[in-house]
């Protein structure tokens, strides 16, 4: 499914307070695998994005995800078979949060904002049109930010 596209899913938040916990969980490091949702995953990026802007961004998210999954590791063998931080995937999410950022206004609601971030980038298998499979999951794509095969990311030009 393209980024143009409209992707719906029920939002887990009924607060501004709910992102922000779940935002200030992973920066800690005490939130549960279980909450680690895609759209959670958005959420995170979105507000790494607002904060530090999308290099900055990037960095911070992979450096948490590193120590976050290192504290996980009973969970880990269950739910995350690698303790790797998937470069590839959280350059994609910072690049579809830096890309609402610059198309939409600040809503002064942050469930809408997030609501409209989810609704064009929360499809869990929109990698998958920018990257083939095998790519996607290789190790040079897990170890480093790998550009895509398959078509251009978007860019706010597009």
């Amino acid at each position: 499914m393209p980024a143009s596209d409209s992707f719906a899913v029920p939002s887990p938040f009924e607060s501004a307070d709910q992102i922000v916990a779940l935002r200030f969980s992973f920066m800690a490091g005490t939130l549960a695998i279980s909450e680690w949702t895609h759209t959670a995953q958005l959420a995170v990026a979105l507000g790494l994005v607002c904060a530090h802007g999308a290099p900055r961004a990037l960095a911070v998210l992979t450096d948490r995800l590193g120590r976050w999954r290192g504290r996980m590791a009973a969970e880990r063998a269950a739910r995350l078979p690698t303790a790797r931080v998937h470069q590839t995937l959280a350059a994609f999410l910072i690049h579809g949060a830096a890309l609402h950022v610059v198309e939409h206004p600040r809503a002064a609601n942050p469930l809408a904002d997030l609501d409209a971030l989810v609704a064009r980038w929360g499809d869990p298998e929109l990698p998958l049109t920018y990257y083939s499979l095998a790519l996607l999951f290789s190790d040079e794509a897990r170890d480093r930010v790998t550009p895509p095969d398959l078509r251009p990311l978007p860019t706010p030009w597009d």
